[in-house]
This record gives C-alpha cells, sequence and structure tokens, in this order.
C-alpha cells in the first residue's frame, strides 16, 4: 500500500540514534496525545495525525532526516506520503511502528521515565503487543 515510503527497522534505527557520528533524525510520532503520553521514543515529538497541510509545513525540520512513527505504521506512512507531496525529502516510516519497537524492547519513555507500556489504540491493538508492552 505504502511502496513509496521508505522503511527503516526498529533495529537501524536504534543503531542510528546510538551512533555519535551520525546526525540523528527528527523523529515524528502520528498517534493520539493519549498514545504519546503513555509512551514514545525518546526525543521524538508528538505531532496529531490529522495536523493540516499548514502545520505539517510549519514543522522545524530544516533539511534533517526524518523518522515518523504511530501504533502500527499506516498513520505514519500517510504522514511521511504528505511531507513528500510537500517537497521534504529524507523522510523514513518506522517498520512496524511502536508496537514493533517495544516488541524489540528498546527504550521508550513518558514524563515519569523509563517505561515498557505502550498504548493498545484499539481493543484489537492490545493483542498485536507482547504481554509485557500492556497494561
Amino acid at each position: 500500500m505504502f511502496r513509496d515510503v521508505k522503511q527503516v527497522s526498529p533495529t537501524e534505527l536504534s543503531c542510528w540514534l546510538a551512533d555519535s557520528a551520525k546526525e540523528p533524525p527528527v523523529l515524528l510520532d502520528a498517534r493520539e496525545l493519549a498514545e504519546f503520553s503513555m509512551s514514545h521514543i525518546a526525543a521524538a515529538k508528538w505531532i496529531d495525525p490529522r495536523a493540516t497541510d499548514a502545520e505539517l509545513s510549519a514543522l522545524p525540520l530544516g533539511g534533517k532526516s526524518v523518522v515518523v512513527y504511530c501504533a502500527v505504521g499506516y498513520r505514519s506512512a500517510k504522514i511521511v506520503r504528505r511531507l513528500q507531496s510537500m517537497g521534504q525529502g529524507n523522510l523514513f516510516n518506522l517498520e512496524g511502528a511502536i508496537f514493533a519497537w517495544a516488541s524489540e524492547r528498546l527504550p521508550m519513555e513518558n514524563s515519569a521515565g523509563v517505561t515498557s507500556r505502550v498504548h493498545p489504540y484499539n481493543r484489537f491493538g492490545r493483542w498485536l503487543l507482547p504481554s509485557h508492552c500492556r497494561d
């Protein structure tokens, strides 16, 4: 469905973020605010998944690489596609999104600190998450 959207795996992104020789990407979390509040990748910025083109255009991306993620990858791929249509380059969708990131036990945080919990998005999403990520 999103063959025109470049993907980066959770492992690749984790290595990229850990490599001090590389400029880190801008991380955009395109989930609902309640999902973001429960957990997100460190340094991620929340964007409304229903952001207008004007709001997306106003993001301070500065020509940097950008990785967008959501719960499973659909909403974020749509945001990547919209940013592409606005001329933004170096865009990636996190393959498998935060569900895959959490499944690989990669670090997440919230306002209270480190967490392993992920918002399930809906009642079906709960079954896509490993037990260590569920409420």
